[in-house]
């Protein structure tokens, strides 16, 4: 009872029992813990909070330092890689750095993109569009927390005060003259920048947004002459010029086609009998081609009856003349020399001795010197000659009684002849064409049909050239006759470089039959029309077009197509910038094989012949015409005898100016910007240099310039400026601009009793001399002697790049804040003197110990 009592008393003098205390710490346990993971997560937001402020700092600290450069050496990023959110960044101009702050890795990514305002919204461009006046700067941050990669990114636009902006603008219509109809898809252009051009929409408006100044317009559409225009445009305005373009007149080409044919056979007479009683017969061959043929050896004359079916191959022949040369005749008879109407004439080959042995049956025995006869007279029959392979390449056959008899081999359909066959004295001779049958002519029209490719006994028509029977036969010694016809060219492509007209195809008409053609809507003027058919091709460089509707007839001597097409055709023209023809001939040259060429001087026109493929076509190569540019076309695409028109060039007067960057006279600097200024202070072309080190401008007006690289402190260039003359038609060298590096480095550490300072020494080079304490910087210190400045890393290292200085020397400062016992701060100094450097050296171990 009195332990109870002792206890009721205690608790009744304030204090707890032992399970009222294990309570009491249960719940204060629990209180801490919450109290533990609620720091926990407090530190992990404070810690965040933090390294995104650094990153935000690290990303504006570059934006600071990419704006202090001068706008050319911020070279838009070419071949951007990319993070794996997608963020591109430049690796050459600005690669990426990783940066030890506040004992977090971070690394920063710069990307540089050319951009435009277009209707207030910031539209990103290729990183090859001329300078628009404006570049965005984006710069990513990145670094680690709890496992995962977190990003950052601010943006600056970045201007150029020394580009002049396209803040001006030329809108107007393109119209027909004839109708005022609107003309889509009309094509207006600057003359002086090509790259400021415009297509017109629908309802024939076009707009163009460029700088201000005086430009020659050039307004083009199919079908219709060029417009041109002179305008000045000034800044802050838009211009209206409208075009009226006045159609295209045009006429019609008309003509045949014909491919050249092969050997032929021109002429056969079964029976001319001599005076003495001899009865003679021949065959006469007709060359067509521009190419010699070899007959003896090549060539097999063969003989078929159609009477008893007496076949007679590869007749032996003894040969006077072993060829056939281009376009003439080959007379094979069988014997040397014979007499037609009155004349004597020599066989180029005639019938072996043993000719009949040829024939199987042998029908005919022959007693030299009496009439070797193989050819039946008063029979049907067919003369056909073949290659060494046994091919037939030509076959002339002949009926007996009309239709019946009708021997084999024929071309088409065989030669009709009345009961009796061909009759002494009676001759098939090849038409020269579908017109005329004479001697004038080469006879080598062929359809492939013999009924209507050849003159015979029924058919002899007046108004076809034939008034009397025979003709005489002509061997290799008769001179070459005019070639104007061949095989209708069925399907042949006919195309012109007028530039209005579209190609067409040649087609099958009349009887006998021809391949004739109709170039429809080919434009006033004088062109090169082209016929192409399988492989071969012709061409024609005079059609004129004198007058609205008339008519150019192809002549019938231009039509044989007798060329392979191993090369198409590029035309176009060549003019100044006001449109007119260059009085002196514009020399155009074709990088593929083939025949460079001249414009026209009064017309501009041009066409070049190239091997089918890609190939590139420059007007005033290397500015021959030092008046004026050279100008190209590149890639273009040429079939097999085809034209590829529409490949103008409009060449101005201006000229362009040259030069080499290097850092050692030896190896180019590529990605080295450089400006042309006028004598104005105006910007007129801003290049950078290849990746050999040099640069060409755009085509400038005629004048002076100040040609400069710009470089900021850290760069020196020799030399610093040039003043350059652009000559008319001419590209000018200016000269070599070496660039070195203006500044040296210095280096060190900082320690605190051996130990690296981690909390930052501010560090201070100059030449002068400085009491104790940090130097008070004023505007004043701007024109005098240069302090430069940096804070030591946390690792406790120092990096300063400063000019180069010898004489005087440099020295260093380094200023320590130091916590005294009593709380304040004490700045300490350490230095060291008589450091020189030399520009592009580094000079290390500079170190300073408190």
């Amino acid at each position: 009872m009195g332990h109870l009592k002792g206890e009721n008393a205690l608790k009744s003098q304030g204090g707890a029992s032992l399970v009222e205390m294990m309570i009491a710490l249960g719940i204060l346990s629990v209180a801490t813990l919450g109290l533990v993971a609620s720091f926990r997560d407090v530190q992990r937001s404070i810690q965040m909070s933090r390294d995104k402020t650094l990153a935000a700092n690290l990303a504006q600290e570059q934006i600071q330092i990419i704006e202090e450069e001068s706008y050319p050496n911020v070279i838009p990023t070419l071949n951007p890689s990319f993070l794996s959110n997608g963020t591109p960044y430049d690796t050459v101009n600005f690669p990426p750095e990783t940066i030890l702050e506040g004992g977090v890795n971070f690394t920063r990514y710069t990307d540089i993109q050319v951009i435009m305002d277009k209707n207030g919204t910031l539209t990103p461009l290729p990183p090859t569009t001329p300078d628009t006046g404006m570049r965005q700067i984006t710069v990513t941050v990145t670094w680690t927390q709890d496992s995962q990669t977190q990003y950052l990114s601010l943006n600056s636009v970045m201007s150029n005060p020394d580009t002049v902006e396209a803040n001006s603008s030329l809108t107007g219509t393109v119209s027909d003259a004839t109708t005022g109809n609107p003309i889509a898809g009309a094509n207006v252009d600057v003359a002086e920048d090509l790259g400021w051009s415009s297509l017109t929409n629908p309802s024939g408006l076009y707009t163009i947004s460029l700088s201000p100044g005086s430009f020659n317009l050039v307004a083009s559409a199919p079908g219709y002459f060029t417009g041109y225009s002179f305008q000045s445009v000034p800044a802050n305005n838009t211009i209206t010029v409208n075009f009226s373009l006045t159609p295209m007149s045009s006429g019609t080409v008309t003509g045949e086609a014909w491919i050249e044919p092969n050997l032929v056979i021109s002429q056969i007479v079964v029976s001319t009998p001599q005076a003495d009683g001899y009865d003679v017969e021949y065959v006469e061959l007709f060359n067509p081609t521009t190419n010699t043929i070899a007959i003896n050896g090549n060539i097999e004359l063969n003989y078929v009856s159609g009477y008893n079916a007496t076949q007679c191959s590869d007749i032996p022949l003894n040969y006077v003349t072993d060829n056939i040369p281009p376009q003439e005749y080959y007379l094979i008879a069988n014997t040397t020399t014979f007499t037609v109407n009155g004349s004597s004439i020599s066989a180029d080959a005639y019938y072996a001795d043993n000719a009949n042995l040829s024939c199987t049956p042998s029908a005919y025995n022959w007693s030299p010197p009496s009439t070797q006869d193989i050819m039946a007279r008063g029979h049907s029959g067919t003369i056909w000659i073949t290659n060494g392979s046994g091919n037939i390449i030509d076959a002339v056959g002949w009926t007996n009684n009309g239709s019946t008899h009708n021997p084999s081999y024929c071309n088409g359909t065989c030669i009709p002849q009345p009961s009796g066959g061909l009759a002494p004295g009676q001759e098939i001779v090849r038409a020269s064409s579908p017109s005329y049958v004479n001697s004038f002519f080469a006879p080598a029209y062929n359809s492939g049909n013999n009924s209507v490719d050849f003159a015979y006994p029924g058919n002899l028509n007046p108004s076809l050239g034939i008034s009397q029977i025979p003709i005489s036969p002509a061997n290799s010694q008769y001179a070459s006759p005019t070639l104007i016809s061949g095989v209708p060219a069925a399907g042949a492509v006919i195309t012109s470089n007028d530039g209005l007209s579209s190609s067409t195809e040649a087609f099958i008409s009349g009887n006998p039959p021809v391949a004739a053609f109709n170039l429809i809507n080919v434009a006033t003027g004088t062109w090169s029309v082209v016929i192409t058919s399988s492989s071969y091709e012709t061409e024609n460089d005079t059609v004129t077009i004198a007058a609205s509707n008339s008519i150019y007839v192809f002549p019938s001597t231009m039509s044989i197509l007798n060329q392979t097409p191993s090369s198409g055709f590029i035309s176009g023209t060549v003019t100044d910038a006001n449109g007119n023809p260059i009085s002196i001939p514009t020399a155009i040259e074709v990088s593929a094989a083939g025949s460079d060429s001249f414009a026209n001087s009064s017309t501009g026109r041009y066409l070049l012949r190239v091997s089918s493929g890609m190939t590139d076509v420059t007007a005033n190569p290397s500015s021959l015409n030092a008046d004026y540019v050279s100008m190209s076309s590149n890639a273009i695409t040429v079939l097999p005898g085809q034209i590829e028109s529409g490949i103008n060039f409009i060449l101005t007067q201006g000229g362009r100016l040259s030069g080499w960057v290097t850092r050692d006279g030896i190896n180019g600097l590529e990605g080295i910007p450089m400006s042309a200024i006028d004598s104005n202070g105006n910007t007129q072309d801003q290049e950078v240099t290849d990746a050999t080190g040099h640069f060409q401008t755009v085509n400038l007006a005629t004048g002076t310039y100040t040609v400069r690289i710009p470089l900021d402190s850290t760069e020196v260039s020799n030399p610093v400026v040039v003043s350059a003359n652009a000559l008319s038609g001419q590209t000018v060298f200016v000269g070599t601009f070496t660039i070195t590096g203006a500044l040296g480095t210095i280096g060190g550490n900082v320690t605190y009793k051996g130990n690296p300072i981690s909390t930052g020494v501010l560090i201070v080079v100059t030449t002068d001399t400085l009491p104790s304490g940090p130097p008070n910087l004023s505007s004043a210190s701007l024109t005098g002697i240069s302090y430069y400045s940096t804070s030591s890393k946390e690792d406790g290292t120092f990096s300063l790049q400063v000019r180069q200085s010898t004489s005087p020397a440099y020295n260093i400062y380094g200023y320590y804040p130091e916590i005294l016992p009593s709380g304040a701060i004490s700045i300490v100094t350490q230095s060291l003197s008589n450091v020189s450097i030399l520009q592009g050296q580094t000079v290390s171990g500079q170190n300073l110990s408190w």
